[in-house]
């Protein structure tokens, strides 16, 4: 299966930063993951800047927009200290299989700063044995949105938590 997938950072010891990637005129069917950030909750700082994915189609994919400052040891009590800022998702369509479509968890410590999201149009395809929402959920983001946004964004708009 194809994703694009920038992680896991956070896991080793002095780890470089992340910056200058771009994801482009890319088309993703049925996978686990579209386009994701995960970092590890260690004690390891680094950033990751200056991301872009834009033009995506994504057909059937279960989490479309993800970034995930929990990954790993979902026991472990302590947050991500990678530091994710300028971020950009730009004009993203197709389908989720999931009710949670763009789900950005971002560590408390360390909240994600200048995410932006601009013309999503995402569509629930999955199955419809409950009357949950098809929706955005967002932690610990700063995030601004433009143009179109299906699902609705995360409210308030452009607050943390």
């Amino acid at each position: 299966m194809l994703y694009h997938s920038i992680g896991s950072l956070g896991h080793y010891d002095d780890e470089a930063d992340v910056s200058g990637i771009i994801v482009k005129n890319c088309s993703l069917r049925e996978t686990d993951n579209g386009v994701r950030i995960k970092t590890y909750k260690t004690d390891s700082p680094s950033k990751a800047s200056g991301i872009i994915f834009q033009d995506l189609i994504m057909t059937r994919v279960r989490n479309p927009i993800i970034i995930d400052q929990e990954y790993g040891n979902k026991k472990h009590s302590q947050s991500s200290k990678v530091r994710i800022s300028d971020v950009h998702y730009i004009n993203i369509w197709g389908t989720s299989t999931s009710k949670v479509a763009v789900d950005l968890l971002c560590s408390p410590s360390n909240p994600c700063q200048g995410i932006h999201i601009n013309n999503i149009n995402l569509q629930y395809a999955g199955p419809r044995d409950d009357n949950l929402p098809f929706s955005s959920n967002c932690r610990n983001a700063k995030v601004t949105y433009h143009g179109f946004q299906s699902p609705q964004p995360c409210l308030p708009l452009g607050s943390l938590g």
